[in-house]
């Protein structure tokens, strides 16, 4: 299950061109069903537009499909986007 969502964001996620080398981590409320409730961020880029981008590759890649039944109340995920530099 973990796997299938790692790789539906990693679909969806462009990274952004930046300057340095960085991180966004955010935290997403998953239900029952695979739906993505409002996802928060929990350490920024620094960069509100980036932050951005990556809440956004979230939304686009849900729904999840089912939890499995060990999550009996749902699930918070904590996945972090790498940010690299273009080396140019």
């Amino acid at each position: 299950y973990m796997n299938n969502i790692q790789e539906k964001i990693g679909n969806t996620w462009k990274a952004p061109e930046v300057k340095k080398a960085g991180k966004i981590t955010v935290v997403i409320p998953i239900n029952k069903k695979g739906e993505v409730g409002d996802v928060q961020v929990k350490e920024s880029s620094g960069d509100t537009d980036t932050d951005a981008l990556a809440v956004q590759a979230v939304k686009d890649a849900a729904p999840f499909g089912a939890l499995p039944a060990v999550f009996k109340d749902g699930l918070n995920l904590t996945y972090s986007f790498q940010l690299q530099p273009n080396i140019n």
